[in-house]
């Protein structure tokens, strides 16, 4: 939440972010560790547009970038009102549980169009 070198907050850039992204800046508590940290929460359709969007255009080139396809996966299901369908359900459970850390399919293609 604080810059460890010049010991400012991360508040102010943040939100303006979460701003731009039309999304809820929140603050959450690590239960394992205590530590604090914040969070933004895409809220609104008109939010995961503007997210998805963004990722489109200026996409990430790291296993995030795989992270942010299945995220991508899952906003599509939830803005085409899929994601209260058992089928939805269990397909948003599945893209979720194959992410970051739980991730174990890697296809670093996407590397080929670094410009």
């Amino acid at each position: 939440m604080v810059d460890p070198v010049s010991n400012q907050s991360y508040f102010n850039v943040l939100r303006e972010i979460a701003d731009f992204l039309n999304c809820n800046l929140l603050t959450r508590k690590q239960s394992s560790t205590g530590n604090e940290y914040y969070t933004l929460c895409a809220s609104s359709q008109n939010s995961l547009k503007i997210i998805l969007n963004y990722f489109e255009r200026f996409p990430l080139y790291s296993s995030k970038y795989l992270d942010y396809k299945d995220l991508a996966k899952a906003a599509g299901l939830i803005l085409a009102g899929l994601h209260y369908s058992e089928k939805g359900i269990i397909e948003i459970d599945s893209l979720k549980n194959s992410m970051n850390r739980s991730r174990t399919y890697f296809d670093w293609e996407h590397l080929n169009n670094l410009k």
